[in-house]
Order: structure tokens, then sequence, then C-alpha cells
């Protein structure tokens, strides 16, 4: 079975999103796409298949994208955690090295 960039790219973003969204954003993202590939085909876009390639780069990396609709980070230490990460880091690395 064939699909397209956008089937791939929509897949790919819905596909960690809880069920209860994933229908709205899926057809949400499919209409913007499909907007913004008529605009680039509307200023002049080569062809239906370069639009489409400039629109998903234009979008980005699809996990970034869901994280955005699901409004979870993508960090694992955060701005609010890093100074005490840092500080048991330096104890570690100070009281484990030596030792070693």
């Amino acid at each position: 079975m064939t699909s397209s960039l956008t089937d791939r790219y929509v897949t790919a973003t819905v596909r960690d999103l809880d069920d209860d969204q994933r229908v709205e954003v899926e057809r949400e993202l499919r209409t913007t796409i499909e907007d913004m590939i008529d605009g680039r085909l509307e200023a002049g876009a080569p062809s239906r298949p370069a639009a489409e390639r400039g629109v998903l780069a234009e979008l980005g990396d699809p996990v970034r994208l869901a994280a955005g609709y699901t409004g979870r980070p993508l960090y694992l230490i955060g701005p609010g955690v890093y100074p005490q990460w840092r500080r048991v880091m330096t104890v570690l690395l100070s009281t484990l090295v030596p030792l070693v």
C-alpha cells in the first residue's frame, strides 16, 4: 500500500496522542497541510509533490508538532530542576571519580 508523504507525516504526528485528541488533530492537520500546499501552488510552486515536501519541511519534526498539541515538554531535565540536577551531578562526580 502506497501512502503519500502527508499521510505518513500525519500518522507520525498523531501516533502518540490520546484517543480523544487524535481524530480532531488529524483532521485539523490535514486541512492545514492542504491549505498550505494550495497556497504554495498558487504562489508558483513547480509541482504538487514539491509543494507538499516544502510544506512538511516547514512544519518540522512530527514529534515536536505532537508535543505542541499535547503540551508535553520534550526535555528530560527542564529549567525547573536543572540547578538541583547539576548540584547532584557535581557531588556525585566529585565523590565517585576519586574512588574509582
